[in-house]
């Protein structure tokens, strides 16, 4: 039975052109298990747990856009930085396997090692610390939720623009699984298996494996004539539960993630101010996926991370615990003058292990009032040493051979909720929040003599307490709800530096939400909406270092944000599902008096301090949003055909604030993204193919665009990608 559920959303509708929609995008088997059969024409609930407790998406009085697995292969969408495709008001630029998401304008670009991004991930309950590596494969995956806005409490673990949470399936008690094999263009090879076994009546184990392997790159390195953008991705996970009884739940799990890339090939931008072309006399070729390096980027991931997860129902309390230990490794070498030139190389191998435990209590009492309550602790030790050479710095290779941050974190969390009447609830929570963080680095000799400084140690300690208040009417038709949440981001130190860093201040963000989801046409559609209003103290914003080449943090005083979102979904007919959603977005800062831009000289771009009071916030687009269909019909002989589309819509945005300076280089102009797959298949034999695409209509953009002290530093999103895969399932 294919579900017939999808959250379909759409950005500003007359952006979009809606002829588009009706483009392939097919349905195949999902790694996750179809929604239980409901009524023709209704549209089946997507289950959430942004309160920490299984709740029905029309039930939860804040705004979230939820996934199943199947609504992720449906969009061709594979990992979470794809999840911009259908969620709007998310931007996800990613550059040197940093991932950068941004939610209503709030996130950051590059917060190295012992600083977090305010975007908030989580992979089966376990908060992800590493900015680097957290892009994750979505594997076998039962849902994938956004939580827009602050998570001041249940999810408030530097959360303060939003989370994205990822939970993969878990054992069940059947004899089932599947294998999907794929082939696409450049000549990329997807493998992909599950394989679910009871083991006995009470033990189960469920194993996953995806190889990823892209061996011809889309990108030429005119300098070498090698192709770049080659992408190696290894995920195996392994699961094993315990019930022992219907009240008792014990999940173990292992995976194991393996990548090997030169996906971060940078291009030169703009010529006039390219400082290795002024220096050496070359000239940048001017295709855009072109570059011409003399040293080629490579980067290398590793990272292994356990679960343990013990859940226990008493009756009308209920007790869970989910203990992690994470180590990832990341090394790699970056041609920082983005030309042939030898002028800048920098090269770095992170090394990190993680421990957290989090223990929750939740109640189901018949009464008017019950709780959610918890503890959270995490311990995270990071060595980054960092090391540059070139040209630039004669026959001199500073670096550090110790950069190493440390993180003891701990917060007691709780909310209350009470009921008024049978329709009105009251919220009311609050987390208390400390990090004790410290900094040590210790230079090499040729550091010592560029620097300055052989070895200092730095440490400090950040609290700060969050509070939510929610008032919510709720008569299954209609969801009305007003919310103000607190989110905190704690301070820290920079990493990326070889001198001692001032300490930067704790960020603050205050919001006020209200909304409302409603159920109509007999839950033939449904429409989620929210307006917002955000105010940002002592905002961490990212700025290029031009001595170290090193992208580093910075308070930017005060920035404040209105906007509205909504998505409707709209079951058309028993096969026509139609829906669209989009956000406006009015985003700036309200006071940064002492920003950081780039000026052109002769061959050259150069710092200069500027007021960017009243510029917008970075990866804010004033509008964007996306427009789905899908058609899903039989054709007789047992067999399914489905059609369908995915168009993203993304106004114009600055990576950084400013725009980098007056040449506007760090800037992505307006585009429209669009996704399409197609599949035939018998649902009672378990078999089916599907056609798909990725961005159909080749659109060039980026991933991200920097202007830097050495120039216009481009990394290119991938072009049109298209391919086939055929799948058994059991």
């Amino acid at each position: 039975m294919i579900n017939k559920y999808k959250l379909i959303s759409c950005p500003e509708v007359l952006r979009l052109p809606v002829m588009s929609a009706l483009v392939l995008n097919g349905l195949l088997p999902a790694s996750g298990t179809y929604a239980a059969e409901v009524s023709v024409g209704a549209l089946e609930e997507v289950v959430v747990t942004a309160q920490r407790r299984e709740e029905r998406l029309s039930e939860v009085p804040m705004s979230i856009s939820a996934f199943t697995g199947t609504d992720m292969q449906l969009a061709s969408i594979n990992d979470t930085q794809g999840l911009s495709m259908k969620v709007p008001g998310l931007v996800y630029p990613a550059s040197d396997n940093f991932a950068m998401p941004y939610i209503r304008g709030v996130g950051m670009a590059f917060a190295a090692n012992g600083l977090e991004v305010p975007i908030a991930t989580y992979i089966d309950d376990v908060y992800i610390q590493q900015q680097t590596g957290s892009i994750a494969q979505l594997v076998d995956l039962e849902r994938v939720q956004v939580l827009k806005g602050p998570q001041g409490t249940l999810y408030g673990r530097n959360a303060t623009g939003g989370a994205i949470v990822v939970n993969t399936m878990d054992p069940t008690e059947e004899l089932e699984g599947y294998v999907r094999l794929g082939y696409g263009r450049f000549d990329s090879l997807r493998s992909e298996g599950v394989l679910n076994v009871p083991l006995s009546d009470t033990v189960s184990a469920r194993v996953a494996l995806q190889l990823f392997d892209r061996r011809e790159g889309y990108i030429e390195n005119v300098f070498t004539g090698n192709d770049l953008g080659e992408d190696k991705r290894v995920t195996a996970r392994a699961k094993v539960a315990w019930r022992p009884s219907e009240a008792t739940e014990v999940i173990g799990s292992f995976e194991r993630f393996r990548g090997d890339d030169t996906i971060n090939a940078h291009a030169h931008g703009e010529v006039s101010v390219c400082t290795g072309c002024a220096a050496y006399g070359v000239t940048p070729p001017s295709g855009f996926y072109e570059v011409f390096q003399d040293h080629e980027t490579q980067t290398q991931s590793d990272a292994d991370l356990s679960i343990l997860r013990i859940s226990h129902d008493f009756g009308n309390l209920e007790f869970y615990s989910v203990t992690s230990y994470r180590e990832y490794v990341f090394s790699g070498e970056f041609d920082q003058d983005f030309t042939s030139a030898p002028l800048f190389v920098y090269s770095t191998r992170n090394e990190s292990e993680t421990i957290e435990q989090e223990f929750r209590l939740t109640s189901s009492f018949e009464g008017a009032l019950n709780f959610a309550a918890g503890v959270f602790y995490e311990k995270d030790s990071t060595d980054a040493p960092a090391f540059l050479r070139g040209d630039a710095f004669g026959a001199l290779v500073p670096g550090a051979e110790k950069i190493e941050s440390k993180l003891d974190a701990a917060a007691v969390f709780g909310e209350i909720y009470y009921d008024l009447s049978d329709n009105w609830k009251f919220t009311l929570g609050g987390r208390y929040n400390r990090d004790d963080r410290s900094l040590e680095i210790r230079n090499n000799p040729d550091g010592v003599l560029v620097f300055g400084v052989e070895a200092f140690k730095l440490e400090d300690t950040f609290t700060d307490f969050t509070p939510r208040v929610v008032l919510a009417y709720n008569n299954d038709d209609v969801n009305l709800y007003a919310s103000y949440n607190e989110g905190f981001k704690s301070g820290g130190y920079n990493s990326a530096v070889f001198t001692p860093p001032e300490a930067l201040t704790s960020e603050k963000i205050k919001s006020y939400e209200i909304g409302g989801k409603f159920g109509l046409l007999d839950n033939r559609m449904r429409l989620n909406t929210s307006v917002f209003f955000y105010t940002y103290d002592d905002m961490q914003v990212t700025f290029y270092d031009p001595l170290t080449s090193a992208l580093i943090l910075r308070n930017a005083a005060d920035s404040e944000s209105v906007g509205v979102d909504f998505d409707l979904t709209w079951a058309a007919t028993e096969s026509l599902t139609i829906g669209f959603g989009g956000q406006y977005l009015d985003a700036e800062f309200k006071s940064f008096p002492n920003g950081s831009i780039y000026v052109p000289a002769p061959g050259a771009l150069v710092p200069e301090e500027a007021d960017l009071s009243g510029e917008p916030l970075p990866n804010a687009p004033e509008w964007s949003g996306f427009i789905s269909a899908d058609y899903i019909h039989p054709i007789g002989n047992g067999l399914e055909l489905a059609l369908g589309i995915v168009a993203n819509y993304t106004d114009e945005y600055d990576f950084m604030p400013g725009a980098g300076g007056p040449l506007q280089l760090d800037r992505q102009e307006s585009m429209t993204r669009v996704n399409a797959t197609a599949s035939i298949g018998s649902p009672d034999q378990g078999w089916s193919v599907m056609l798909w695409v990725e961005n159909l209509t080749d659109k060039e953009y980026y991933n991200n665009r920097l202007a830097t002290g050495f120039g216009d530093q481009l990394t290119m999103a991938l072009p049109r990608m298209y391919g086939a895969s055929v799948e058994w399932r059991f």
